[in-house]
């Protein structure tokens, strides 16, 4: 049956894009994070880097495809459930990334840290904290985005969006967040949104067309990022195993922080409160086994 193992694994390889595609359209939830709950981070930072090309071409084709299939098909759905339900749709995100943390320390070495190890997991935690603060103070701009591509608004996007896609692909980091603090994250999900109005006969393409643009520098910088991103991540694995683990923890025991639901004494706090301890037990059962 070994087509059916193939099938399985490409199967699970377009899911596991499609969740990390999701997660990176939501301001404050990280596609590196998701990716380490599925267990795919490492390959995933690998095939991004365009090392060994033929050996993880598959997998970058299948993961590609679920992750544009995601934000397409998933992100208005996720955009609508935390407008009406925020503290239950929290509390989820929130129970995935923390029954994920034992599975993280058993990679950063699975015992007490060394001073040398702390530096980097402290490190971690810092910057989350810096990042937060950084998005409280300038994430109140404008919400409804450019309509038009301009050449400044070009060379800022491929900038932008080069940078936040650095921040998408390590675990703790959102991506979207970083477009919200350099005021972008309404000009590019808005191109999205374009696309798939176009798709669903909403729109016509004549009127979509000048928002359409805009995706042509954001596409570019995500490529860059993805690229050069995903190479550094991939050398800092290789040459220092435990101590990357270790500013991963960091970062996602800070991001914890920054997900936290907001709690009330209402039907949906209850509700969130469960959905938090069975999103934590399907994380933990998932990842106890990867090492």
């Amino acid at each position: 049956m070994k087509w059916i193992r193939s099938a399985w694994g490409g199967l699970r390889t377009v899911l596991a894009g499609a969740a990390v595609g999701v997660a990176n359209v939501i301001p404050g939830v990280s596609g590196g994070t998701m990716a380490v709950i599925l267990g795919v981070f490492d390959r995933m930072v690998e095939a991004l880097g365009l090392k060994n090309l033929r050996k993880n071409i598959g997998f970058l084709i299948l993961f590609g495809l679920g992750a544009g299939g995601g934000v397409l098909a998933f992100s208005g759905l996720i955009k609508w459930l935390l407008s009406n339900f925020p503290t239950a749709t929290a509390a989820v995100f929130f129970g995935l990334v923390l029954g994920s943390i034992p599975m993280i320390f058993r990679r950063a070495g699975g015992r007490a840290f060394r001073p040398a190890e702390l530096v980097p997991l402290c490190g971690g935690i810092a910057v989350m904290v810096g990042f937060m603060l950084l998005q409280n103070y300038a994430g109140t701009g404008e919400t409804a985005g450019a309509q038009a591509l301009t050449l400044p608004l070009a060379l800022l996007l491929l900038a932008v969006c080069a940078v936040s896609t650095v921040a998408m692909i390590l675990p703790g980091i959102s991506g979207s967040a970083m477009l919200v603090i350099f005021g972008q994250y309404y000009t590019v999900i808005g191109a999205i949104s374009a696309v798939t109005d176009v798709l669903r006969g909403q729109l016509p393409l004549g009127e979509a067309w000048p928002r359409l643009l805009i995706l042509l520098p954001a596409g570019a910088g995500i490529a860059c990022g993805l690229v050069f991103g995903s190479r550094l991540v991939d050398g800092l694995l290789h040459r220092f195993p435990q101590g990357t683990y270790a500013a991963i923890l960091g970062l996602i025991l800070g991001s914890l922080v920054y997900l936290f639901p907001s709690f009330g004494l209402n039907a949906e706090s209850a509700a969130a409160v469960i959905l938090l301890l069975g999103s934590a037990a399907l994380s933990f059962f998932f990842t106890r086994r990867e090492t």
